[in-house]
């Protein structure tokens, strides 16, 4: 070992052995200190084994750091052996499996540690990109409170139309969170307004689950009322698919007020995967007022008003749904039905049709020709009108049942 001529071609023939002895010596350079250490001790080698055997069942603990990697013991080696060679360099046998496991406990809590925190991490990821906020603010005020509105866009996701509709909301005082509904299959860049985007809106809005809807519905409303500037009241408005789950929005307790503008699907039950819904079965757990809008037919072939729903004076779930009478995607005979099933099921609601206007009426953009902007500004009224009235007014719990109507002029 202390020839030059020995370490000089061992460097030069074997690198491995090389690095190897070079450790060796390294944990000789702790060992050796004084000059006794030289000394040669007169001892048989079965006194050694019998001296050395006192050592061999020392835990890592048991030693310093430095020598639980050495070329005797490598324990910490071994197990990353086996988990990235393919094969064991070290074998122990343990007589019970909780000797055995408790080794990797640390390494095991630690990775399903991490794990958990990377899942959480994509899961705020997910949640955080499939919204989008719009807060005002009232300058001199920097604690002010303002209702909460979720909004539920068209098939098309976040548009920019359905974003300036957010905004005049929220220039209104009220806090919004628009929905990117499709965040389970594309990111929440909106689909264009065009036939392929049509399509893809179209299958993909029967290629989510119900149950999914109502957890990106559930989702929203947490997250508006965990901001510390939100004062608890939640309205929700949409439009074509958004007035569908805006719809399904307000079945939440927790929602005052809905405004569902030409809500598709409802009458004939097939939103989402399977195409069969609940949203009509369901409308005995509408417990506010509802004002529904829709816009007349100028024939009776002419499918589709207008419909809006407003909430009651109750902190309960108001949807209100406005259709176009000219909107072919829910038929008269559909409206009918929705009218008739809320009346049945004893909810308050007021229904209004409004002549002329087609599906999409309230999309102030003109790719196909729909927009009008006097009837889309009287209905934004009266979602303004429902809103000021439930969200910002303490009403206080409703007493008694409805008083009687006198028969006089």
């Amino acid at each position: 070992m202390l020839s030059h001529a020995f370490w000089a071609y061992l460097q030069a023939t074997d690198c491995d052995l090389y690095r190897s002895c070079t450790g060796f010596m390294r944990t000789y350079s702790h060992l050796i200190r004084c000059e006794i250490d030289f000394h040669k001790a007169p001892i048989t080698f079965a006194r050694f084994v019998q001296f050395i055997a006192a050592f061999v069942g020392f835990e890592d603990a048991a030693v310093n750091p430095r020598y639980r990697y050495g070329e005797q013991r490598p324990t910490r080696l071994n197990i990353c052996a086996r988990l990235f060679l393919g094969r064991l360099t070290f074998y122990h046998i343990d007589a019970q499996w909780g000797s055995y496991l408790k080794r990797y406990m640390a390494p095991m809590l630690s990775a399903f540690a991490v794990f958990s925190v990377v899942l959480n991490a994509m899961q705020v990821e997910l949640n955080v990109q499939s919204i989008f906020f719009f807060h005002p603010k009232l300058d001199g005020y920097p604690k002010a409170k303002f209702p909460g509105v979720v909004i539920f866009s068209e098939i098309y996701q976040v548009t920019g139309p359905v974003s300036r509709f957010a905004r005049q909301i929220s220039g209104q005082g009220f806090i919004v969170a628009a929905v990117s509904s499709y965040h389970e299959f594309v990111g929440p860049e909106p689909l264009a307004y065009d036939g392929p985007g049509t399509d893809k809106g179209n299958e993909l809005k029967i290629a989510k689950e119900v149950s999914a809807y109502d957890e990106d519905a559930r989702l929203a409303i947490d997250a508006l009322l965990a901001l510390p500037t939100c004062n608890g009241r939640i309205g929700t408005t949409g439009m074509c698919l958004g007035g569908h789950l805006a719809y399904r929005c307000a079945l939440d307790a927790r929602v005052s007020a809905a405004v569902c503008y030409f809500a598709t699907d409802i009458h004939s039950a097939t939103l989402g995967k399977g195409k069969s819904d609940d949203s009509l079965k369901r409308a005995k757990d509408i417990k506010g007022e509802l004002v529904m809008v829709s816009k007349q037919p100028t024939a009776p072939s002419i499918p589709n008003p207008p419909l809006r729903i407003i909430e009651t004076d109750e902190p309960t779930p108001l949807p209100s749904q406005i259709f176009g009478k000219r909107d072919t995607h829910v038929p008269p005979a559909g409206r009918d039905l929705i009218r008739k099933t809320l009346h049945d099921a004893g909810v308050n609601f007021s229904f209004y049709e409004v002549a002329w206007a087609q599906h999409a009426f309230i999309r102030d953009e003109l790719s196909k020709g729909r927009y009008d902007p006097a009837i889309a500004g009287i209905c934004f009224q009266m979602l303004l009108e429902l809103f000021n009235r439930t969200l910002r007014s303490d009403l206080g719990p409703r007493e008694g049942g409805p008083s009687e109507l006198e028969d006089v002029c």
